[in-house]
């Protein structure tokens, strides 16, 4: 245990930080054997980083004495011990702790997401443009992406064949073990690091499907303790905003309904949206029975395949649908023929037009049950760069039920 001579202290205190911040000038060991004050410093602290002799010596001892730093920090990831660099003591010992920290995780995101609106708003589309014309040059077909073009498909599947003896890569043995290993990796990271609670996982191979891969999460139920839960449902990526609806121990909630157990996916930029745009409708003195995610829930609608509607507004019976322009291709920015991620597998790509028959199926589904609702649709490229006036655009919907006043957000009424 470290002995403080308060007194002592309070007289180094005034002369080398009189203001609270140490003055670099008055912390020269010369000067502080001048005043007799550099034996007492020198042996006040075990376990310096650096040895006496060094210059670095003294400032480690100064900066723990000002900060009141007895013993030595811990990382905030492993808890391994720190070390003093740079005048200060760091908050984590590597970057790869750095990088495992969940707000340092959400902080570089959010700085990737500012990065990636202000490349679409600033050279977007000349990007798109000049690679439409390149690819119109070379295969005289006018589309974004070349995936989707037959004599470049043959290509693609012949340098695979010759390489691995397969037409598709996702055949290999090799391949479906790495991906298994790659979500038994990130279930396992959500689960301890933002939900505080660990995953056992019994030994199943690639081949068994997801619903029966089961696996243990232990204490996650008050009352039951460890809970088995099937993969499909215990798999949260990290990186996507999923969120459960009811408890998934089945002892607790037997004659829970399957989709209340179903795990959520929405955007961060849907939820700013709406909330917007019910502050704004308050502002109009419209206060209406509204559903959406971070609220009260999506509402959910029971067609064949169940369907939660992004944004619900029971008493005006509206819709509004925020569609990714990555995970619904949007139109503006992709051709039919053109290859997206698949939404939920970012592995495997399929034409737009795919994305696009599946949002024709939910919306007659529910089309089928709210026969008489408004559908409405926002494109995320146009929620980024014209925020203000698609939510001016959805108060006037609101009070007016005129599609013909709508520009960016779009409808369907067939």
């Amino acid at each position: 245990m470290i002995v403080h001579n308060i007194k002592l202290e309070e007289e180094i205190f005034k002369y080398i930080a009189p203001e609270g911040k140490l003055i670099p000038q008055r912390c020269v060991i010369s000067l502080l054997k001048k005043k007799n004050w550099y034996d007492y410093l020198k042996n006040l602290y075990p376990n310096l980083t650096y040895p006496e002799g060094d210059v670095k010596f003294i400032r480690e001892v100064l900066y723990r004495l000002i900060n009141n730093i007895d013993e030595l920090p811990k990382c905030r990831t492993c808890g391994k011990t720190l070390h003093f660099s740079n005048d200060k003591f760091p908050i984590f010992c590597s970057k790869k702790c750095s990088n495992a920290d969940p707000e340092v995780l959400e902080r570089n995101r959010e700085s990737v997401r500012k990065a990636q609106r202000k490349n679409q708003e600033t050279i977007g589309d000349k990007i798109l443009e000049k690679r439409k014309s390149t690819i119109k040059e070379r295969y005289g077909v006018e589309t974004s992406s070349p995936y989707g073009i037959p004599e470049v498909q043959k290509k693609i599947k012949k340098s695979i064949k010759e390489k691995f003896g397969v037409d598709n890569v996702f055949k290999l043995q090799e391949t479906k073990n790495k991906r298994l290993d790659n979500l038994k990796r990130e279930t396992t990271e959500r689960w301890e690091q933002f939900l505080r609670k660990t995953v056992i996982w019994p030994d199943f191979d690639s081949k068994i499907p997801k619903n029966k891969r089961i696996l243990i999460i232990k204490d996650y139920c008050p009352i039951h303790g460890d809970v088995e839960v099937p993969l499909g449902d215990a798999c949260l990526r990290v990186g996507n905003k999923r969120y459960y609806e009811g408890c998934l121990c089945f002892k607790c909630n037997p004659k829970v309904p399957k989709e209340e157990r179903k795990i959520l996916a929405y955007s961060k930029a849907s939820q700013k949206l709406y909330k917007k745009l019910v502050a704004l409708l308050k502002e109009s003195n419209i206060n209406n029975k509204i559903y959406y995610a971070t609220l009260n829930k999506e509402f959910y609608v029971k067609t064949k395949t169940g369907r939660y509607l992004d944004y619900y507004d029971e008493t005006e019976n509206i819709i509004i649908e925020f569609n990714g322009d990555l995970w619904h291709g949007n139109p503006s920015m992709f051709g039919p023929d053109d290859l997206v991620k698949r939404p939920f597998n970012s592995n495997i790509k399929v034409p737009a037009k795919e994305l696009w028959d599946n949002d024709n199926k939910r919306y007659k589904e529910i089309r089928n049950e709210l026969p008489d609702c408004h559908y409405l649709i926002i494109w995320e490229y146009d929620a980024f760069k014209y925020t203000e006036e698609v939510l001016k655009e959805l108060v006037i919907f609101y009070k007016t039920k005129d599609y013909s006043k709508l520009n960016l957000v779009k409808f369907r009424n067939d």
